[in-house]
C-alpha cells in the first residue's frame, strides 16, 4: 500500500471516529464503551504514523505533538476516547503507547502482556490500554483489537 494511501486513510478515521460517540448515544450504547473503542481506534493510527515516522526517520517521534505536526494530523487523534492525551514513552527505537481509561490513572496491570484483561463488571471502563512496540499489551476484554 502506498504511503499517501495509507496517510488518506489515517487521516480519514481520525475525522469520522469521534463522530461515533453522538451516534452510540443514541442507539443506547454506553458512551464509554464508545471511548474505548475511538481510544483503540486512535491508538491504531498513532501506531501507523509511528511506522511512517520510522521509515521517514530512522527514529521513533520524540513526542506525539511533533508526529502529528508531521503528518497534519488533527490533535484530537492523538488523544483517548476521554480528550485526555495518550500516554508516550520513547527510547529512539523502543516505544510504549497508552491510555489510563476513563479515570486517567495509570492501574495495575490485569494479563499477562500480550492478551486481554479478564472481564470485570466494575471499573470495566478504568483498564489500561496499551501497547508496546506496535503490539498490544493489554486491551479490555469488551473491546474488538
Amino acid at each position: 500500500m502506498s504511503r499517501q494511501l495509507l496517510l488518506l486513510i489515517y487521516l480519514t478515521l481520525s475525522l469520522i471516529v469521534p463522530a461515533s460517540i453522538g451516534l452510540a448515544k443514541n442507539r443506547g450504547r454506553p458512551a464509554d464503551l464508545v471511548r474505548q473503542g475511538q481510544t483503540i481506534t486512535n491508538m491504531q493510527l498513532v501506531q501507523g504514523l509511528i511506522d511512517l515516522y520510522r521509515e521517514d526517520h530512522h527514529s521513533d517521534p520524540p513526542n506525539l505533538g511533533r508526529l502529528a505536526k508531521e503528518y497534519s494530523v488533527a490533535q484530537n487523534a492523538i488523544v483517548d476516547g476521554w480528550g485526555r492525551a495518550l500516554f508516550y514513552y520513547t527510547t529512539g527505537n523502543s516505544y510504549v503507547l497508552a491510555s489510563f481509561g476513563k479515570g486517567g490513572a495509570p492501574r495495575p496491570q490485569l494479563s499477562r502482556p500480550g492478551s486481554v484483561a479478564p472481564p470485570i463488571a466494575e471499573g470495566a471502563f478504568e483498564v489500561n490500554i496499551v501497547m508496546i512496540n506496535g503490539e498490544w499489551a493489554q486491551t479490555p476484554s469488551n473491546v474488538d483489537r
